[in-house]
This record gives structure tokens, sequence and C-alpha cells, in this order.
């Protein structure tokens, strides 16, 4: 993937070696540090959680602002706090009333993630097609609204809306919590 940009002519060898070397060096600190944060962000009440997430979305839509004349970059960031938003809704709603558990061997659990892969894709396809469709100048502050709603959407959908689908399906197990 690195090499093919290069060869179309998108990038300079520099720009990947340093997106390589950053890429990396943001995976190893991930290994190394995320069992760390996420037990102390477990250790938190749900309510505590969800502030620290608002917060960190709020943040990424200020630099999303301030980045007013690098449209792609505003663009990547209104997509990362939407996911975010999302995310954190689907996850507190699963945390708050419901407790899921994968059931079957690690094949059922491979489909399951194929299968959930491909909903996220037919969704996230649906609603570029609408946004491009609705929106002639992506620039627009609505627009920018939609392509937020859009990437919330799909949060919500990969930790919520796909879990369920499986409950359906018998593939995960769900106990409501009282």
């Amino acid at each position: 993937m690195a090499v093919s940009r290069m060869v179309l002519g998108v990038h300079y060898p520099q720009d990947v070696m340093l997106g390589l070397i950053l890429g990396s060096l943001n995976l190893w600190l991930f290994v190394r540090y995320s069992p760390i944060l996420i037990s102390w962000f477990l250790a938190k009440k749900v309510i505590t959680q969800s502030l620290y997430l608002i917060v960190f979305g709020l943040l990424i839509q200020l630099i999303a602002v301030w980045l007013h004349d690098a449209f792609e970059y505003r663009q990547s960031l209104f997509a990362s706090s939407g996911v975010l938003i999302g995310g954190v809704a689907g996850v507190l709603v699963c945390r708050l009333f419901i407790n899921f558990n994968i059931i079957g061997v690690w094949r059922v659990k491979a489909i399951s993630v194929l299968i959930g892969l491909m909903l996220v894709g037919l969704f996230y396809v649906s609603l570029s097609w609408l946004y491009y469709f609705v929106f002639e100048d992506t620039q627009l502050i609505t627009a920018n609204l939609f392509y937020q709603i859009r990437y919330a959407l799909i949060g919500a959908l990969v930790t919520l809306i796909v879990p369920l689908i499986f409950v359906k399906m018998k593939i995960f197990k769900m106990d409501i919590i009282t």
C-alpha cells in the first residue's frame, strides 16, 4: 500500500517513510500503554467516562474549527469526532442497559466480524452517496454537520446496532441489566 502511493505519484518517498514511522510509533504506544489507560478509564464511573469522552470530542471539534482553511483536515476531524460521539453513545447504552456475550467458536466470531464489516461498508457507501448527492458544495456548514452525523451513525452502528443484529441472529447472547 505504501509503495502504491509513490508509484501513483500521490506522495513523495519521504512522506511515505514518515507515515510508516509515525504509524509504527503510534502502534507501539497503543500496545504499550492501552492496558494502563483502559484499566484507568474503566475504573471510573460511566458518567465520568462520558464526560471525558465528550470533552475529548469537543477538543477535536475545536481543532476542526481552527483548521477552517485546511478543508481535508477539517473533514477528517469531523469524521473522527463523529465516530467518537456515535461510538461512545453506543458503548454507553450497552454498558448501562445491555450486556453482550459472544458465544461460539472462533469461526463464528470471525464470520460475525465479516458480516459486521459488510454491514458497516454498505451503510458507509449508502450515506456517502447521499452526502454527495444532497450537497453540491461540501464546504457548507450543513454539509459538515451531515458529514459528522454520518460518521456518528457509523460509530453507533458498530458499537450498538450490529451487536443487536447479532443477538437476533443468535450469534451474541444478550442480558438486560436492570
